[in-house]
């Protein structure tokens, strides 16, 4: 009984919160040769709406590769990965478009050195922000 009753309290705290922090992944797509295989047709349809009526009240959702911008951004997503991350400005305050972190990724972050210098500083502190305002 008491440890459902801090349980549930804790429960309503995170409900009040107006910025809530989640990640979700639609299933994690197998590897292919070159890059990843999209995900299975029946995983976002089936768990994006669950997933966004259980947290309504995100603050900001990361794009985290190619197939996450497509779902969410459809024909706002440009034509690559690289030139929707590079069009970041345009998704805020909803959205961050990120490539895939992956050890793949380290020549796609030597060749686009603006991505650690103006994306990333910025998001670190819509992050903080947002983190701080919980408290």
């Amino acid at each position: 009984d008491r440890q459902y009753k801090i349980q549930r309290a804790r429960e309503k705290e995170l409900e009040k919160a107006r910025n809530p922090v989640a990640s979700s992944a639609l299933l994690s797509a197998a590897a292919a040769d070159g890059g990843d295989k999209p995900p299975r047709r029946e995983c976002a349809p089936l768990w994006q709406g669950r997933a966004s009526r259980a947290l309504p009240n995100v603050g900001l959702t990361l794009l985290v590769g190619a197939h996450a911008q497509r779902w969410h951004l459809g024909t706002r997503a440009a034509k690559t990965l690289t030139e929707t991350v590079k069009q970041w400005r345009l998704h805020l305050p909803d959205y961050v478009a990120l490539p895939h972190p992956s050890w793949r990724n380290t020549g796609w972050l030597k060749r686009n050195p603006w991505f650690e210098q103006e994306v990333l500083p910025e998001l670190k502190a819509r992050v903080r922000e947002m983190l701080n305002s919980l408290n």
